[in-house]
């Protein structure tokens, strides 16, 4: 009965992460292919699938996207300073 119930339990954990991963709604977008608007959406297509957002939320967060980006694009333009700085 307790190795039943170690085997119950096992199978039971391999379940719930199973749906635990398939709850997982991140979709990454390296490159989008394609953009358009319908019924007040905007809708960014990629390789993994659709992004969908309402154009008034997307309008309202535009500034801060913008600022997010540009955030990350400056590291990484210091990163490739600080590394052509070791070439000889």
């Amino acid at each position: 009965m307790e190795n039943l119930n170690k085997d119950l339990k096992e199978h039971l954990n391999e379940t719930i992460e199973y749906l635990d991963s398939k709850l997982d709604k991140t979709i990454y977008v390296h490159e989008s292919h394609t953009l358009w608007s319908d019924n007040g959406e905007v809708y960014l297509a990629c390789d993994n699938g659709t992004v969908v957002f309402n154009a008034d939320t997307l309008f309202n967060d535009i500034a801060n996207l913008a600022e997010l980006a540009l955030k990350e694009r400056k590291k990484q333009e210091k990163y490739i300073l600080k590394e052509l700085t070791k070439i000889k």
